[in-house]
């Protein structure tokens, strides 16, 4: 990889990865989960909807569960197996902060 450019898409994905992280408390990795991969174990979580499945835990019921689901969606996109499906960082910006501005 030195030298090498890396890919916009990677880092949409990486940011994806960071947001599930936050949103769920756990850990790209975790091999106490099954799958142990982040990624794989909340995608089906996330397209089902709900929020209560993958929400972090400690956050009880303190988070405003549309603003939650939406987020969880965007780190959906981002995640994409697909890097063209993924969203562009400006398309992300844009999603966050016409939802936030909403509130």
């Amino acid at each position: 990889m030195a030298g090498q450019r890396i890919p916009l898409k990677t880092d949409v994905y990486s940011f994806g990865v960071v947001l599930l992280e936050l949103l769920t408390g756990r850990t790209s990795w975790d091999v106490t989960m099954d799958p142990p991969v982040l990624v794989l174990w909340a995608t089906p979580l996330l397209r089902k909807g709900g929020v209560e499945q993958w929400i972090d835990p400690k956050l009880g019921t303190q988070y405003p569960a549309a603003g939650t689901l939406e987020l969880g969606r965007i780190a959906l996109q981002s995640v994409h197996d697909s890097p063209r499906s993924r969203p562009t960082m400006g398309a992300v910006a844009q999603l966050i902060s016409g939802f936030v501005v909403g509130d």
